[in-house]
């Protein structure tokens, strides 16, 4: 709790930080200054009460967590804008700089010219009369190219840099919206000498069910599986979470009872399934939970294993949350060490972890989810960087083994992704 008021300390401010800062930056564009007279103070004032009732929203709208990520990036692209437009300012100041040189130079040479001249006085003062003309031109001319360039450097100082964050805000979570609210299929095909012939999985992870869709959407998805044909459909964790109603577990367990598969569907425990809140604020249960499962055809496998069709075995772990809530779980030499050695083995692991072992414990695939592809670019490497987990997304191979990191068929609680795009995953094993 302690470490949860910290972070949400942090965020405040971060968030606070943000608005004082558009709002700073915002006071300063002319059309907010003529609605205030130039009163600068006032015009700080209406810029953050317009702010914050944007924020008051986006909360109502799509959340507290969303309403921060928004302002988060918003304050962040409007930082960044500047810094572009700073250099912009600065490079524009050096070409300037060159040009006024260039000139003084010219006017040195035309002096020089003048006065070296053998022209007789007549055409001297037939081209000076000329040359008056001319300056006056250019006089006026240089005077225009003055107003403009200092049209100029005040849209480079003032509105510009963040008008062009606001397009690029909207336009940039526009698509993170995009990418984690529609899904794809992601496919990967492998060769195994322990397999004995062809074997079609397709897994789905981190269905966070009713975070980006209820469950007739998640109905939509189980039809377009079934479409593939596959012969097994694993469900590695975070299928539900505190947040899933009641309806939307029970809609969705159905939905999984629709699949058509040769060997069924399985399915293993993430960190949120069981849930953090109470069974009264969820209106549900773990119990009601299996029960559901069960009741539509679903296999929990929790530290154990399956052997299908005598030519793979289909290994379920428990989750490592359940070490946090006074549980344990096998460790990979465990849940291998009684099984055929020559067998194709897959295993159904939420969180990326404990890579080398798994291979040494003779794992052939190795299929997991819980980092949502690393969520936001160009963060998706932190959690890889403080080893929280071994890989944030893809296929990774370690000896005779292949790891699988999904970034899920939705997420929690956030409706945006930028580093990656919700998927099912597809996988096409070639045997012998």
């Amino acid at each position: 709790m302690g470490a949860f008021m910290v972070l949400a300390v942090l965020v405040l401010l971060a968030v606070l930080f943000c608005l004082i800062y558009v709002s700073m930056r915002t006071a300063r564009f002319p059309f907010v200054l003529r609605m205030t007279g130039g009163r600068k103070r006032v015009a700080v004032l209406i810029s953050f009460a317009a702010y914050l009732a944007i924020c008051i929203l986006l909360y109502l709208t799509i959340n507290a967590v969303n309403m921060v990520i928004v302002i988060v990036h918003f304050g962040g692209f409007w930082l960044l804008s500047e810094l572009v437009f700073l250099i912009i300012r600065k490079s524009r100041g050096h070409a300037q700089a060159a040009a006024a040189h260039n000139g003084a130079a010219s006017h040195s040479g035309i002096e020089s010219t003048v006065n070296n001249g053998s022209a007789s006085a007549s055409g001297i003062a037939a081209a000076v009369h000329g040359g008056s003309a001319s300056a006056s031109g250019i006089a006026a001319a240089v005077h225009g190219g003055s107003a403009s360039a200092s049209g100029m450097a005040y849209a480079l100082n003032t509105w510009l840099p963040g008008t062009c964050a606001i397009i690029f805000t909207i336009i940039y979570m526009t698509v993170a919206w995009y990418l984690c609210t529609h899904v794809w299929e992601k496919d990967y095909s492998f060769e195994s000498d322990r397999l004995k012939g062809d074997l079609r999985i397709v897994q789905i992870t981190d269905s966070h069910v009713g975070a980006t869709f209820h469950a007739q959407r998640f109905h939509d998805y189980v039809l377009e599986i079934n479409a593939l044909r596959p012969d097994v459909v694993v469900v590695t964790g975070d299928f539900v979470d505190d947040d899933t109603s009641r309806e939307d577990m029970i809609g969705s367990c159905e939905a999984l009872g629709d699949l058509e598969t040769t060997y069924g569907v399985y399915f293993s425990y993430g960190n949120h399934d069981k849930g953090y809140f109470s069974d009264e604020a969820k209106g549900w249960n773990n119990q009601d939970l299996c029960e559901n499962l069960e009741k539509n055809g679903v296999t929990i496998l929790q530290d154990e294993s399956v052997l299908l069709d005598d030519r793979f075995y289909l290994i379920g772990r428990q989750d490592k949350s359940e070490e946090m809530r006074g549980g344990s779980r096998k460790t990979p030499q465990q849940l291998t060490e009684s099984l055929d050695p020559d067998l194709y083995k897959i295993v159904m692991d939420h969180q990326p972890l404990e890579y080398d072992d798994e291979a040494e414990a003779g794992a052939d695939l190795v299929l997991s989810g819980h980092t949502h592809g690393g969520q936001f670019f160009p963060f998706n490497q932190i959690g890889v960087l403080t080893r929280s987990y071994e890989r944030s997304y893809g296929h990774e191979r370690r000896g005779h083994t292949d790891f699988i990191v999904s970034s899920g068929i939705a997420d929690w609680a956030l409706i945006f992704k930028t580093g990656c795009k919700s998927e099912y995953v597809v996988v096409d094993i070639h045997g012998v």
